[in-house]
C-alpha cells in the first residue's frame, strides 16, 4: 500500500474543500489502521456513503 503514490493521483491535499481535507484526514487514519487494501476500501467506502447520506438529508445534493 502506498500512500504517497495515492495521493500525487487524486491531487486531494492540494485542490480541497475544507471538508476534503477532513475527509482525508479521516481516511489517513482509516488507511493506518488497516492490513491490506481491500479492508481499507471497504471500510473507506462505507465512510464516505455515510457521509454522502449526511448531504441527502441536509438537501445539498439530490438523490439519485
Amino acid at each position: 500500500m502506498n500512500l504517497p503514490e495515492i495521493n500525487k493521483f487524486t491531487c486531494i491535499e492540494e485542490k480541497a474543500f475544507p471538508n476534503h481535507k477532513e475527509r482525508c484526514e479521516h481516511l489517513r487514519g482509516i488507511y493506518s489502521s488497516c492490513s491490506s487494501m481491500k479492508e481499507f476500501m471497504e471500510k473507506a467506502i462505507t465512510f464516505l456513503n455515510k457521509e454522502g447520506d449526511q448531504f441527502h438529508e441536509l438537501g445539498w445534493v439530490d438523490k439519485a
